[in-house]
């Protein structure tokens, strides 16, 4: 059973608020919604950061599709202060004209190609191993709800994450993300445009391979892990002038990282790429695979498979020996 927690504080913010003129009047937009708990026994002295994917939105970190607690309450009885964002455009940062038009991703078939019932024509030869997703019935439907449209540009969605993005690192300070698909680049561009203000990026499965296009119609990864400018120890005006030369990307070269992949995810095939991608970019990177290390049968939802609890006290034990200096209070 698990244990109360006393909470120091708690609440609720945003950043990133900018306006836009219409013809009723000026309109916010683009904020990036912050939902936030500090525990009364803090046992770490970074907070985490919670980056859903692409089509989600930060509950996806309070609970799991079948209704057990989810990776934020996890870590707060683990003594840790928890940050959990929606990203411009997603749940309680609303969607406006402003961000242009909606684009959806996430149907019930690909989820259930993807997710629940893996299908090796899609999946790849991972898909026969998963078992992990919840054995109960309106599990996929708690997923479904909870997914919207995307903004129609990668880009746009990462110059959106990252003007939130350090907004709220300057606010709260030096703190540790944990970033899960579509919202790995958004932990890319955070820490390009704060690099001081990372300690260490735990990345679940984030969208790649490196350059490709990952979803039809929303722009390539032309810097190779993002869609926008990352900062390069030479500037040049395109990707193409840097990335041929293996320069090193400024703020993942101090940042220690670990992407992690589920043992029957489709991200078995684009995740060895991206990691390679970093190493040869002066990245702090190391590819954790999760059935290296007793966890068998994940696919690429794991913050909300049955054995989430395990995954997430894992991610915390990774996440300590990253930053072995770092002492409980």
């Amino acid at each position: 059973m698990n244990s109360p927690v006393t909470i120091l504080k708690q609440g609720h913010f945003w950043t990133g608020i900018q306006r836009h003129n219409t013809p009723l009047g000026t309109i916010a937009y683009g904020a990036m919604s912050v939902q936030y708990q500090i525990p009364q026994e803090l046992k770490f002295p970074y907070p985490i950061v919670f980056i859903h994917g692409g089509g989600g939105q930060g509950c996806e970190f309070l609970s799991t599709p079948d209704g057990r607690p989810g990776w934020a309450q996890y870590f707060l009885r683990q003594g840790f202060s928890t940050y959990i964002i929606d990203r411009a455009g997603h749940g309680r940062s609303p969607f406006s004209e402003a961000l242009g038009e909606p684009v959806s991703l996430l149907t019930y078939e690909l989820v259930q190609d993807l997710f629940t019932q893996p299908k090796s024509h899609i999946g790849g030869e991972w898909a026969k191993l998963a078992k992990n997703w919840p054995d109960n019935k309106e599990a996929i439907d708690q997923f479904m709800a909870g997914a919207g449209p995307v903004i129609g540009a990668l880009a746009e969605t990462e110059k959106f994450a990252r003007l939130g993005g350090a907004e709220l690192l300057d606010q709260i300070g030096p703190c540790i993300l944990v970033t899960h698909s579509m919202g790995g680049p958004c932990g890319w561009v955070i820490a390009d445009e704060r690099p001081d203000l990372v300690k260490a990026i735990i990345s679940i499965e984030p969208l790649g391979p490196p350059f490709s296009e990952p979803f039809p119609g929303l722009g390539a990864l032309e810097w190779g892990i993002t869609a926008s400018p990352l900062q390069f120890t030479t500037s040049a005006p395109s990707a193409d002038q840097i990335l041929d030369s293996f320069q090193t990307i400024n703020a993942l070269a101090e940042i220690p990282i670990a992407i992690l992949t589920g043992e029957a995810s489709f991200m078995n095939a684009a995740d060895p790429l991206t990691v390679e991608f970093l190493k040869q970019h002066g990245a702090l990177v190391e590819h954790v695979k999760l059935a290296e290390h007793g966890m068998y049968g994940n696919g690429h939802f794991m913050i909300g498979e049955t054995n989430s609890d395990e995954i997430a006290q894992f991610v915390i034990d990774l996440i300590k020996s990253k930053l072995p200096n770092e002492s409980e209070n």
